[in-house]
């Protein structure tokens, strides 16, 4: 980069530039997160693509409506196994829409997505305020509680108590800095944040970082 040209490619002639075969080997040896970042569309499928072929098993792509990304570009990311990000941040600014959200859960699939409040910054709410928003605004927008259930948590897998298993009375979202959760209890339609203190359990099949309430 120079200041005439400040832009990193991490692309070129159709492929991820050499530098990154490194960092791929990196993030498959340490069981890490490749986060796409600004990438377009078209190269986060790229590397998507390759990152998996060095082995990598965890994949995010950074805010898809941001990189314009189309409903079938979205697809083959969920398809390839990446999860893609949804911030609310971008629809308190209106550089995304709540409603458009929506019908990419609705349309590729809630299991696809993860939802971020991107906030926390001075003068704007913290995470826990943001999600508990969020996923109040996506009800309105017609996110059925079943698919917000299906959204990854972006503290780790969303699970449910229930007798002897895991069931869908609960949607939590855990708060890493608070140390606690919000709970949204019942349906199908009521909205009723709590704060409880949790513990950390496996999910069935071995999940780790999941939550349950005690």
């Amino acid at each position: 980069p120079s200041p005439a040209d400040p832009v990193i490619p991490v692309v070129e002639d159709g492929a991820p530039v050499p530098a990154l075969r490194e960092i791929f080997a990196l993030i498959a040896e340490h069981d890490l997160v490749l986060a796409t970042g600004h990438s377009s569309s078209e190269e986060a499928l790229i590397l998507i693509r390759a990152a998996k072929a060095q082995g990598v098993q965890h994949i995010l792509v950074t805010h898809p409506f941001g990189q314009h990304a189309s409903t079938d570009q979205m697809r083959q990311m969920g398809s390839e196994g990446a999860i893609m990000e949804l911030d609310w941040f971008a629809v308190t600014r209106g550089s995304d829409s709540i409603e458009d959200y929506a019908a990419a859960i609705r349309e590729v699939g809630a299991e696809h997505f993860l939802i971020s409040s991107d906030l926390g910054q001075a003068g704007n709410p913290i995470h826990t305020d943001g999600l508990r928003d969020f996923i109040r605004a996506l009800r309105a927008a017609g996110t059925s509680p079943q698919e917000i259930l299906r959204i990854r948590n972006p503290a780790g897998a969303i699970c449910q108590r229930g007798e002897g298993d895991f069931h869908t009375d609960y949607a939590v979202v855990f708060s890493p800095v608070e140390k606690a959760m919000q709970l949204w209890p019942g349906y199908p339609d009521e909205v009723a944040m709590e704060m409880l203190s949790l513990k950390k359990t496996r999910c069935p099949g071995g999940t780790p970082r999941c939550t349950t309430v005690y």
